[in-house]
């Protein structure tokens, strides 16, 4: 019985506040209670496993059903439909400047390459998609375009290209002397 409560715990610290700890607990003690029967035949540590095995994943399947969808449920959340508040005048400010640096350095790029980032990111295709829209692309030329249409925004807007992360090397050791 000494395992269901430190299960219990644990689980209920991964999820939402929203789950009672007292309620995986009941769980877990139906699960023991049910797994008992089962685990008799085993020994120590054998027993110990399996009855920890069955009893989180009693506690995961009533997470899964009808306890998740309850605590997730509208009702249960006030505000969860709630509009969004209106952004600050210096919100809306700089936002109106990002888009008028961002249509700047679209009207810099080709139609072709504007074509393939409305289709992907506006439209939302995937490169399938997009190159079956161009007339019959495939697939890694949709990549390597797509790939070029962003470097030719972002040079547009003169904003640095990410930094690929260096591959960490250990360093050398000196050789061993003979």
């Amino acid at each position: 019985m000494h395992l269901v409560g430190p299960l219990a715990a644990a689980l209920a610290r991964r999820l939402p506040p929203c789950f009672d700890v007292d309620d995986l607990r009941q769980t877990g003690f139906v699960a023991l209670l049910e797994a008992a029967g089962h685990a008799a035949g085993l020994s120590g540590d054998h027993r110990r496993a399996y009855l920890k095995c069955r009893i989180r994943g009693a506690m995961l399947d009533s997470v899964k059903r009808g306890a998740y969808r309850e605590a997730t449920h509208a009702a249960l959340l006030p505000g969860v439909d709630a509009p969004a508040a209106t952004p600050s005048p210096e919100a809306q400010a700089a936002q109106a400047q990002i888009a008028a640096v961002v249509e700047a350095a679209r009207a810099q790029i080709s139609e072709g390459q504007r074509a393939v980032l409305r289709h992907r990111y506006r439209d939302g295709l995937t490169q399938r998609e997009t190159g079956e829209a161009l007339g019959g692309l495939r697939q890694p030329t949709v990549m390597a375009r797509e790939r070029r249409a962003v470097e030719a925004l972002r040079a547009a807007i003169a904003m640095p290209k990410p930094r690929k992360a260096a591959a960490h090397r250990a360093p050398l050791r000196p050789p061993l002397a003979a």
